[in-house]
Formats: C-alpha cells, sequence, structure tokens
C-alpha cells in the first residue's frame, strides 16, 4: 500500500478506534448531570439521549469499520491491478483461481509477447503477487465484490 493510502486508511484506523473508545467511556446514566432529574419524560429523554450516543459513537465506528476493510480491499485491488495491467479480468481469473490450461497459458503468454520461459515465471510471479497481498483468496469473489 502507497504512503499516502497508509496515512488516510491509518486515520479512518484512529476515528473508529476512538469512537469505539468513547461508546465505551461514557455512560448517560452515571453523569452527574443527568441525575435526579425531576420533570416530566426525563426517563424518556434519557434513553433517546444514550440511544443518540450509541448510534453515534458504537453504531458509526462499526460501519467505518467495515468501510475501512473495503476501502483497503479496493486499494490493494487497484494496486494490483496497475501492477498486472496489461491482464485482464478473464486472465486474472484463470491464471488465480483455475489450473490454467496448457493452451490458455501458451495464448497468454503469446498475447504478452514472452518466451515459454519468461512468461511462465511472470504467470507464477502475478498469482504469488495476488496470494501474498489477498492471502491466498480466488481472484474472482474479490473482483465482483469490488465492481458492484
Amino acid at each position: 500500500m502507497s504512503v499516502a493510502s497508509k496515512i488516510i486508511v491509518d486515520k479512518i484506523c484512529a476515528l473508529e478506534q476512538s469512537l469505539d473508545k468513547l461508546s465505551r467511556e461514557y455512560d448517560v446514566y452515571k453523569d452527574a448531570n443527568f441525575e435526579n432529574l425531576a420533570f416530566e419524560n426525563a426517563a424518556q429523554l434519557l434513553a433517546k439521549l444514550e440511544d443518540r450516543l450509541h448510534v453515534i459513537t458504537h453504531e458509526i465506528s462499526s460501519e467505518i469499520g467495515f468501510m475501512r476493510n473495503d476501502i483497503e480491499q479496493l486499494i490493494k485491488f487497484i494496486e494490483f491491478k496497475k501492477r498486472h495491467s496489461v491482464l485482464s479480468n478473464e486472465a486474472l481469473t484463470a491464471i488465480i483461481d483455475k489450473n490454467i490450461s496448457v493452451e490458455k497459458k501458451n495464448a497468454l503468454i503469446h498475447e504478452l509477447k514472452l518466451s515459454i520461459k519468461d512468461g511462465i515465471h511472470y504467470l507464477e510471479d502475478v498469482r504469488k503477487d495476488w496470494n501474498k497481498t489477498f492471502n491466498n483468496k480466488d481472484f474472482s469473489p474479490i473482483a465482483a465484490s469490488i465492481n458492484k
């Protein structure tokens, strides 16, 4: 991941953690300002306040976490596709998800204008790069989730 991408992802992570921490630190029912309230519907208003604080801290923190994961995966995918821009999604599916047939491998190597030896090494390097980047997951499901 690039330095700039890492910085933004780290800042998003810090925001997520800060909101999560805040959700655990503050209890509206223990706030001295809200003790002994003696007016009509005080309990309902406190419950509403607690609910809103829960949404803005815990639930938003959780949503930020899900979105951060999506952002990280999208950044990795873009960077991977940039490194291997000569390959179509169809070719990447064949290389990564399946045991590519000899015929398809030879056609791809010819299309890339590489020698057989260099082409085989390149295709192996593509698969290794993908597996390292995406922890041995298949290409198709990740590409589908990113492209929806």
